[in-house]
């Protein structure tokens, strides 16, 4: 795998011989100085491994990212359906993965400026080609033969699967709850219901209210 966008693995400049082009650094000068700051640095030379096998994960939060479009996290999902919706999102990018960069009409690359918050400046990033999602007929057509030829209807009882979470609890919390009229009863209001202006006081030490 390459760590570059065009797909080098090494250097881009030509092969090197013994007759030299260009001068050598002079000692004393910021590039001559730079230089051995960077040989000479023990910590860089032990990370050199890691720079050379560094791979960039931009592509995979773009995925992480597109499976929120499918799955928001704003919204809760039974696991059938959380499976279902991160389906759809890992299609939607197998379908659109490879798609070009856009282009001007002189042929240069297209670009796109943005605004980050983060950096407080502005920036631009390489606009690629729109998605199309031509596999969407594809998966609509499947869903109405498989249903057209399902011998048994949408009537029928759903079991659970076997490792399906909500065989080991139906809520989250550690404990059942308690029903919704017994949590009114419960609830208490700081305002007072004959004044709303005023708001009742409660003292932790005897557990009374006062007004």
């Amino acid at each position: 795998m390459s760590y570059t966008d065009d797909g080098t693995y090494s250097c881009k400049h030509g092969p090197l011989c013994a007759e030299r082009e260009k001068g050598w650094l002079k000692a004393g000068s910021p590039a001559h100085d730079a230089a051995i700051g960077i040989v000479m640095d023990k910590r860089f030379i032990k990370k050199i491994p890691y720079y050379l096998n560094c791979r960039s994960t931009a592509e995979l939060e773009n995925f992480q990212n597109l499976i929120l479009k499918y799955a928001s996290k704003r919204h809760s999902f039974n696991p059938v359906s959380y499976r279902a919706r991160n389906l759809l999102a890992a299609l939607d990018n197998n379908a659109h993965c490879q798609r070009q960069m856009m282009v001007n009409k002189d042929g240069s690359t297209r670009y796109q400026r943005y605004y980050s918050k983060t950096g407080i400046q502005w920036s631009v990033y390489a606009k690629k080609e729109d998605k199309e999602y031509h596999h969407v007929p594809t998966i609509i057509k499947t869903i109405v033969e498989n249903r057209l030829q399902d011998p048994v209807g949408m009537n029928r009882k759903v079991l659970l699967d076997v490792n399906d979470p909500r065989r080991v609890s139906a809520v989250l919390a550690p404990t059942l709850p308690p029903s919704t009229a017994d949590l009114v009863a419960q609830k208490i209001s700081r305002f007072n219901k004959e004044d709303p202006e005023k708001t009742l006081d409660y003292s932790w030490t005897d557990g009374l209210m006062s007004v």
